[in-house]
């Protein structure tokens, strides 16, 4: 597993825990400001889950917005980071998108195991780090993918494409934002490689019958649901 945390703060609070997550096997990090949260930051963060600390929770729902505002962000779960006092204020709503709260003192190895458990629930990784549909497998911790039980060959970007089309069954992207999600930055080139990369993707995986990506005219590409087949 290769969760990558963003971690958010202004102050240098998170430090600890970006410490225990750079020696764990599990994460790779990046620590920033609000300030530093660019668009072109943000995709190049490729981030799967944001961790927030702000000093007081009359300034969350404002730090929630400014990172739902990015495009690339805006559905990722979010860990705020709250004095245990404000969460017994009479006043306090936890805004919309925060999917789980740490309280200060952090306690870094409580939280690591958090953020392992939302990463396998939001990503659809089972025990074994597997991701599943019908027969195909996506071994995440080896980067292979097998179809019926046979291994395919597919180069690292062709990979990224499948795992993160196959983590987000159902939902459809455009391509500016699968040149965001996986190639991770704007590619003036022009959105034409997403499609090259996704019919040599199909080419190998849909080799039974049995289709996995499905194109949406005029918009882009998702990943078909099991049920849907």
């Amino acid at each position: 597993m290769n969760a990558k945390v963003l971690l958010i703060s202004d102050s240098d609070d998170l430090k600890t825990l970006q410490a225990a997550l750079k020696v764990s096997p599990n994460f790779v990090s990046r620590l920033a400001s609000l300030k530093e949260l660019t668009p072109d930051y943000a995709s190049k963060a490729k981030a799967d889950l944001v961790v927030l600390s702000v000093a007081s929770a009359g300034s969350l729902p404002s730090a929630v917005d400014r990172i739902k505002a990015e495009k690339v962000l805006n559905e990722l779960p979010i860990f705020a980071v709250l004095n245990p006092k404000d969460l017994v204020q009479s006043s306090f709503q936890m805004p919309a998108g925060v999917y789980d709260v740490f309280t200060r003192p952090l306690r870094v190895e409580e939280c690591a195991a958090r953020l392992v458990m939302a990463y396998k629930k939001f990503h659809r990784i089972s025990e074994k780090n597997i991701i599943a549909s019908g027969d195909l497998e996506i071994d995440v911790s080896r980067y292979e993918v097998r179809i019926g039980g046979d291994k395919v060959d597919l180069t690292y970007t062709e990979y990224q494409l499948l795992k993160f089309l196959a983590t987000h069954p159902g939902q459809v992207f455009d391509r500016d934002a699968l040149l965001n999600k996986v190639w991770g930055y704007e590619y003036f080139g022009g959105a034409r490689t997403v499609d090259v990369h996704v019919r040599r993707l199909r080419s190998k995986i849909e080799i039974k019958k049995r289709a996995f990506i499905e194109t949406v005219r005029n918009i882009g590409y998702k990943f078909i649901q099991p049920d849907s087949d």
